[in-house]
C-alpha cells in the first residue's frame, strides 16, 4: 500500500505504515505527509461520531438562543428609546455583541472536538507505533491540532448565516465581519491547542473535555476580576484573558499583539502537549 494508513482515532485498530518491497523496513515519512494523513483521518472520524452531532446541537442551539435574545432585546430597547426620543445603534446591539457571543459558544463546543484526539491514543498500540515511526515526532500533535482546528472552523462557517442575514438587511459591515472572524479563527486555534494539551495529559476523554473546558473557561474569565485587583496584577490578568482581545476584533480593531498572543499560546500549548505525550509513552501510562 502506498502512503500511511490509519485506523479510526481512539479505536483499537492499530496503525499501519508502508513497507519497502524487499526488506519490510518502513520508508521515511515526511512531517507534512504524516500531519495531513492524521488530520484527514481525525476529521473524518469526528464527523462520523456522535460528538459531531452533539457539537452541532450545542453550537447551533446556543447560537440561535443568543441571536434570538439579541434581536428581542434590540426590538424592545428600540421601542423604549423611541419613546424617549433616542435611537439604538443596531450594528453595536446586534452585530458586534452577537459576534462576541460566537466566541463564547465556540468555547462550549471546543472540548468535544478535541477530547478523544490524544486521550485514547495509547490504547490499541497507537502511541507505541507512533513512537517507532521513522517520522518527525511532531506529526501526531500537528495532525490532531489541524483536525481540531478544521472542525472548529467548519462550525464557525455555519455561524456566518445569521450575520449574513443582518448584512442583507443593512445592519453591520463586511469590515467588521472580516476582523471578527480573524479574531474567532485565532481563538479557535488556541481552543484547539489547549484542548489537545488537556487530551494529552488525560487518558480519559471525559477528563480531557473537563480539563479543556476548565483551561479555556478560566482564560475567558480572567479579565472579569482585573478591576478588583492590584493595578499591575490586574493588567497582567487582563492581558491573559481571551474576551477583551476578541472584543477588539469584533469592534473592527485588528491589533497584531492580539494575533501574536493567540499564535504564541497555540505554539506553547502544542509543545506542552508533545511533552505530556512523550511522558505517557515513556512511562506506559494510560
Amino acid at each position: 500500500m502506498n502512503g500511511l494508513s490509519l485506523g479510526p482515532a481512539g479505536s483499537d485498530a492499530p496503525l499501519s505504515g508502508p513497507a519497502e518491497a524487499g526488506g519490510g523496513a518502513m520508508k521515511n515519512i515526511s512531517l507534512a505527509r504524516l500531519t495531513l494523513t492524521l488530520a484527514a483521518a481525525e476529521t473524518k472520524c469526528f464527523w462520523r461520531s456522535a460528538a459531531a452531532g452533539l457539537s452541532l446541537l450545542v453550537f447551533l442551539g446556543f447560537l440561535g438562543f443568543f441571536f434570538y435574545n439579541g434581536v428581542a432585546a434590540y426590538v424592545f430597547g428600540s421601542l423604549e428609546a423611541a419613546a424617549q426620543g433616542r435611537s439604538l445603534d443596531a450594528s453595536l446591539a446586534l452585530f458586534s455583541q452577537g459576534l462576541a457571543q460566537v466566541g463564547f459558544v465556540l468555547l462550549l463546543v471546543a472540548p468535544l472536538a478535541t477530547m478523544k484526539s490524544l486521550a485514547t491514543f495509547k490504547r490499541g498500540g497507537h502511541l507505541d507505533f507512533y513512537q517507532s515511526l521513522p517520522a518527525p515526532r511532531g506529526g501526531l500533535i500537528l495532525g490532531a491540532y489541524l483536525a481540531a482546528f478544521v472542525n472548529l472552523t467548519i462550525l464557525l462557517a455555519l455561524s456566518l448565516v445569521p450575520f449574513g442575514v443582518l448584512l442583507w438587511a443593512g445592519v453591520g459591515s463586511w469590515e467588521i465581519i472580516l476582523s471578527s472572524y480573524l479574531g474567532l479563527l485565532c481563538l479557535a486555534s488556541s481552543f484547539a491547542a489547549l484542548g489537545l494539551l488537556a487530551s494529552a495529559a488525560s487518558p480519559s476523554p471525559m477528563g480531557a473535555a473537563l480539563g479543556s473546558l476548565g483551561l479555556t473557561g478560566l482564560m475567558w474569565m480572567l479579565g472579569w476580576a482585573a478591576p478588583y485587583m492590584d493595578k499591575d496584577f490586574g493588567r497582567l490578568w487582563q492581558g491573559l484573558a481571551f474576551a477583551p482581545r476578541l472584543n477588539r476584533f469584533v469592534m473592527g480593531l485588528v491589533d497584531l499583539n492580539d494575533v501574536f498572543f493567540f499564535l504564541a499560546l497555540t505554539g506553547l500549548a502544542l509543545y506542552s502537549a508533545g511533552r505530556f505525550l512523550d511522558a505517557r509513552a515513556a512511562h506506559g501510562a494510560d
